[in-house]
């Protein structure tokens, strides 16, 4: 084989590898963009429905002790605030 059908098969073969090199570094980036994303969006969204839910329980909580308060039941009153 003539040395510049080899050198061009090795330039050939030269830049495959540095297209395959950079379209996995390409893919790798964005991949990892793509979950930093994910993992930022689900935190929020964890937070913010744990904000809500913790103030729907405290309004029960509150609403149970002042109607026991009205019907002046201590040992009731007692027993909520125990559980």
């Amino acid at each position: 084989m003539p040395k510049t059908a080899k050198k061009k098969e090795e330039w050939i073969y030269s830049l495959k590898k540095k297209i395959l090199t950079n379209l996995l570094a390409i893919m790798t980036l964005s991949i990892m963009t793509v979950m930093v994303f994910i993992v930022l969006m689900v935190k929020s969204c964890l937070n913010d429905y744990s904000r809500v839910s913790t103030q729907e329980m405290s309004s029960v909580i509150k609403s149970s002790l002042k109607n026991l308060m009205l019907m002046r039941n201590a040992d009731m009153i007692q027993k909520t605030l125990e559980n």
